[in-house]
């Protein structure tokens, strides 16, 4: 139970505070959500993140994402997700004890079947050897 309880614990600062209320003052909170540039669909597992800190987050089910970060200047988001184009968002200067809502719209990449490589099992007969 203990490790149960240190590996959920080791995972909240990667995931980011549950909503907006658990930033500590001098903090501010970076929430929005992911969705399809085209469909509007909303993205899970997109990586999110402050570029040049270690400041990330990963967007839920819905495509949500929330993290606190400490005043910065010429702050910018990252957003990639497999499939997707990665996206930046400048955000500029972050001020402490203030929200921002920042939601990204990916653009999906073309699918192109040769692209792709396809492994197929190796079937060897092997022979016993006399010893």
């Amino acid at each position: 139970m203990r490790s149960l309880i240190a590996a959920i614990l080791l995972l909240l600062p990667v995931v980011g505070p549950p909503s907006a209320e658990a930033c500590r003052p001098g903090f501010a909170t970076i929430t929005g959500t992911i969705t399809d540039d085209s469909t509007r669909a909303h993205l899970p597992s997109a990586q999110v993140f402050i570029t040049g800190t270690a400041l990330r987050a990963i967007s839920d089910s819905v495509g949500h994402f929330t993290f606190c970060a400490p005043p910065l200047k010429d702050a910018q988001l990252r957003v990639r997700l497999i499939a997707y184009q990665s996206t930046t968002v400048s955000l500029g200067t972050i001020r402490a004890d203030t929200t921002y809502q920042i939601d990204v719209h990916l653009k999906q990449l073309p699918f192109h079947p040769h692209d792709f490589v396809h492994v197929s099992p190796v079937h060897d007969s092997v022979t016993p050897q006399p010893n």
